[in-house]
């Protein structure tokens, strides 16, 4: 999904996300919209990428429901 923050929200809120990525950098924006964030911890991975890091994320929960769908079909 590609939108806002309240939008990307939404999603992960109603668990209708398989994966996600965040960058994480040392510099800070200030005021603004905030970001959306995983309500739980779904990371499985991180990588450096010069001062910043990528996390990634799954959300096993979802992964296994479009698996049954596309047993069932």
């Amino acid at each position: 999904v590609e939108g806002g923050a309240n939008l990307i929200q939404a999603f992960i809120d109603s668990g209708l996300w398989d994966k996600a990525k965040e960058f994480v950098a040392e510099s800070k924006f200030g005021d603004g919209i905030k970001a959306p964030e995983l309500t739980q911890n779904f990371k499985t991975s991180e990588e450096k990428i010069g001062s910043d890091r990528l996390l990634h994320f799954k959300n096993p929960a979802f992964l296994d429901f479009m698996k049954g769908l596309k047993r069932s079909t």
